[in-house]
């Protein structure tokens, strides 16, 4: 039994740490786009909703992480996603999505300040309540890439969907789904469970129109093929 918790709590760790690792690169993926949308004849850019949302979900949990005095991973982790959703929607110009982010930024700063200087007035309704705005805004976060798929379907192509940011919101919410029933925390498992199915949902989008694509393409080659055999 003694050398069996040592080897549990060794694979907890490492769960944690490629949890960790995965939501850094999941909060960094804002920052392939904004290379992207940067880049001249870039081609149909993903919406911007999702950038939003990972820059709000990065500001949530960062609070969080000052609140509880959570320095590493949560705020570190974080804050990595606050800059690269900022940085995709200033290239992108999307400057609604700035403008609400900053003000949602500014009343969650205002309501929670005394928390945030004083750790004495942090009790645990003040972390459920806050926890539960997390994990909200987390689930909003899988979800918002599933905003273009109206555009998806009608074009029959994934392009205005990120398919890196699709694979690491999936292997993000597996890491953290598998950590969170580990160590039986609600808040880590539950908001997981939901970004894993919603991640599932839009790598099956990704498969299904890759098909239709290739589908389109072969018929596009025969009835090319076709026509020129009849000129001949």
């Amino acid at each position: 039994k003694n050398q069996q918790q040592p080897m549990s709590n060794l694979a907890l760790n490492i769960i944690k740490l490629g949890a960790t690792c995965a939501a850094a690169f999941l909060n960094a993926t804002p920052f392939l786009s904004t290379i992207a949308i940067l880049q001249k004849n870039a081609g149909p850019q993903p919406v911007s909703l999702p950038f939003a949302m990972i820059a709000l979900n990065g500001t949530v949990w960062t609070v969080y992480g000052v609140v509880i005095r959570n320095w590493f991973p949560l705020v570190a982790s974080n804050l990595v996603g606050i800059f690269a959703g900022v940085s995709a929607l200033l290239a992108a110009r999307a400057f609604h999505y700035l403008t609400l982010l900053l003000i949602a930024t500014f009343v969650l700063i205002g309501i929670l300040q005394d928390a945030i200087l004083d750790p004495l007035l942090v009790n645990d309704n003040l972390r459920s309540i806050l926890g539960m705005v997390c994990v909200s805004v987390t689930i909003c976060m899988f979800a918002s890439p599933l905003v273009a798929v109206r555009e998806v379907i009608r074009t029959k192509s994934t392009t205005t969907m990120s398919f890196t940011m699709t694979v690491a919101s999936f292997v993000c919410a597996l890491l953290w789904l598998i950590f969170g029933i580990c160590i039986n925390d609600i808040f880590v498992w539950l908001p997981n469970t939901a970004g894993l199915l919603l991640s599932v949902a839009q790598l099956i989008l990704f498969w299904h129109f890759h098909k239709v694509k290739t589908s389109l393409a072969s018929c596009d080659f025969v009835y090319d093929k076709f026509r020129m055999n009849i000129i001949r």
